[in-house]
């Protein structure tokens, strides 16, 4: 008998949902290192919540399965939450590259500007901190709400979210790379 088979068998997730809810609850899922003296894990069952919250929250908003989703967020769990959370919801979410240094500020906002007018979102979830003089870059249709991410989870919050019944012919996710991971 291959055990191997068996176990990979066994570990076979039809959808996100079964993997997150199957995910043992209290284990650490993601760990960030901001620093020295500010490292934060979260569980499983902290992110999984924290995605369902951020899918009742985009649904609130308006955005519906198969739209389009546009996230424009530092790198960490509240993005990673909101990703999973649009998945969850149906939608197509499509991460953008956060400002940094290491891109030359034109060259950012001819990206931003072509990028989020090709993928005709529903929806554009930026943070607290994203700068506010960037927002006229962001080319986007009338119909496209633009709102503040949550940037953690309330802790008393309902989550009041079932996810939706997962279709393997819907387009899942758009993957962009704007080139911003080198030094420019």
């Amino acid at each position: 008998m291959n055990t191997i088979a068996t176990a990979s068998q066994q570990l076979a997730f039809r959808t996100l949902t079964e993997a997150l809810l199957a995910a043992p609850a209290e284990h650490a899922f993601v760990t960030m290192w901001n620093n020295e003296d500010n490292v934060h894990t979260t569980t499983f069952r902290e992110f999984t919540r924290w995605a369902y919250l951020q899918a009742a929250y985009f649904r609130e908003q308006g955005l519906q399965p198969n739209e389009t989703v546009i996230l424009i967020m530092p790198q960490g769990v509240a993005l990673m939450t909101a990703f999973v959370g649009a998945i969850l919801l149906g939608a197509v979410p499509a991460i953008l590259a956060y400002p940094t240094f290491k891109v030359e500020p034109s060259k950012y906002r001819f990206g931003l500007s072509g990028v989020s007018a090709n993928l005709k979102a529903k929806l554009l979830v930026v943070d607290a901190s994203f700068p506010q003089d960037l927002l006229e870059y962001i080319r986007v249709g009338d119909l496209c709400k633009l709102v503040c991410a949550v940037a953690s989870p309330d802790p008393a919050a309902e989550v009041g979210f079932a996810p939706r019944a997962y279709d393997p012919r819907q387009l899942a996710f758009i993957q962009h790379s704007a080139g911003t991971t080198g030094l420019q």
